[in-house]
């Protein structure tokens, strides 16, 4: 008699939500670590979305540059919760959320006309 993991449960195949948790990690872990780097086109961006500016060289939990990092945790936290209840593609949109709202935000900076800003 052949054993089954899944007990009964259809398996889900989660290898698209693994590959959507690392660009969020890759992204918060490229913010906190490269931070000059990445501030000549995430800052300006950011100053206009929160009309607060980020330093060179912010603190860790400093308002705007905490949401660079904490979005993209939040939504791997999300989905891994989501997940275990089994729902495979709502915890696909749960970390797929914190990047589509920073890159909506990265991109109507940077691609829309000044006058719509």
């Amino acid at each position: 008699m052949p054993l089954s993991l899944y007990e009964g449960r259809k398996h889900q195949q989660t290898g698209l939500l693994r590959v959507i948790m690392a660009l969020n990690v890759a992204f918060g872990v490229a913010c906190i670590f490269w931070w000059s780097t990445l501030s000549r086109y995430l800052a300006d961006a950011m100053r206009w979305a929160t009309w607060r500016g980020i330093d060179q060289a912010p603190q860790l939990f400093d308002y705007p540059f905490v949401l660079l990092w904490l979005l993209p945790v939040t939504g791997i936290a999300g989905a891994w919760f989501v997940e275990r209840s089994g729902k495979v593609q709502a915890a696909s949109l749960v970390a797929t959320a914190p990047m589509l709202l920073l890159g909506l935000v990265f991109g109507w900076y940077h691609f829309a006309p000044i006058e719509w800003h």
